[in-house]
């Protein structure tokens, strides 16, 4: 796979807009879960629309623009968007509307933004773009279909490049749906035997078929499955990625792990096992955990391979990061494997 990211914007629990200090320090939500920490939106879109926007929209626009501004880049050949639950509050305002109406008469503006594709047709309509636009609802693989999408298009000659992003937002709602349910676990309760800390996010990468030496990464290979059943399918996976980047387990300098469960299971030796002299990060730790986590993790490894070594807060801080491998996966079903190289 040649593919290379050209630009990055990022919306998330931490300090990742503007002048990024490149996570050294890192935000400690005070509440039970992570929510974003977002950007003043009037230097993304104009006040006079923004303010019939919902939250999710505005993150998606606003990190989109970052992207293609740091690209340098005004209009993408494809918008290509993944997102688990797409704008959900949108849709629980609306159901609540028709309860408190007793079914009555209701604003249709709910109902409007509350589509899974409404995300990417906004960043379409804001930017005045009419490429390629489409939107992947396939739970935790969201992201990694959205940018399969993108790297089979331009391979084929499509396009030049691509905008790509993962997002979802996570409603108190949500969050007591997931804790009733005992899935999730208090983000102070470090102790749980079980559960996720659920969190939220807006990712876009500008890729592009451009080997211009200016880029954060290349994507040198990726792999994803659901339904992967055991250690040694899972492994297999793995292995087809490095396969694909013509890489040996042992070129991999970081791993970067979307698993911050304390139950870590079987599949956690497969980073321990298979790659030893690896580094290991978790990039949930500072996200939290939800269906496009994996477009957190894409941007902490492509800033980490284009800085050249770990950040200084990690436990082999300074440490020189040339391939990085992240490693994603979602209960025992769904697994991801994305290798990153310096440009």
């Amino acid at each position: 796979m040649n593919l290379y990211i050209k630009g990055l914007g990022c919306i998330s629990p931490q300090n990742t807009f503007g002048d990024v200090t490149f996570m050294e320090n890192a935000v400690i939500p005070e509440g039970e879960y992570f929510t974003c920490v977002e950007p003043s939106y009037r230097e993304y879109i104009d006040p006079k629309i923004s303010r019939r926007m919902s939250r999710i929209i505005k993150m998606g626009i606003a990190s989109a623009k970052m992207a293609l501004a740091d690209g340098g880049i005004a209009e993408p050949g494809a918008i290509i968007t993944g997102t688990g639950l797409g704008c959900v509050a949108d849709t629980g305002q609306f159901l609540d509307d028709i309860i408190s109406s007793n079914e009555g008469m209701c604003s249709p503006t709910a109902f409007i933004q509350s589509t899974h594709n409404t995300i990417s047709s906004q960043i379409a309509i804001n930017l005045t773009c009419h490429s390629y636009n489409s939107t992947y609802v396939q739970r935790a693989h969201s992201f990694e279909s959205a940018l399969l999408d993108a790297a089979l298009r331009i391979s084929d000659g499509c396009m030049e490049n691509a905008l790509v992003g993962g997002v979802d937002e996570l409603t108190p709602r949500l969050a007591d749906i997931a804790k009733t349910m005992g899935l999730s676990r208090s983000l102070r309760d470090s102790n749980a035997a079980k559960g996720f800390v659920p969190g939220e996010g807006s990712v876009f990468a500008l890729v592009s078929s451009d080997a211009s030496g200016k880029n954060y990464a290349k994507i040198r290979a990726l792999r994803f499955a659901a339904n992967v059943s055991g250690h040694d399918a899972v492994r297999a996976l793995c292995d087809e990625a490095l396969r694909e980047a013509h890489l040996n387990a042992d070129a991999v300098d970081c791993v970067i792990d979307g698993n911050s469960s304390s139950d870590e299971g079987e599949f956690d030796s497969i980073i321990k096992s298979g790659f030893p002299g690896a580094a290991r990060v978790s990039f949930t730790q500072y996200c939290g955990e939800y269906f496009t986590a994996s477009a957190f993790g894409l941007w902490l490894g492509a800033r980490i391979v284009s800085r050249g070594s770990l950040p200084s807060h990690s436990n082999q801080g300074g440490r020189a990061v040339t391939n990085t491998l992240i490693y994603n996966r979602a209960g025992d079903s769904y697994h991801s494997f994305i290798i990153l190289s310096h440009d």
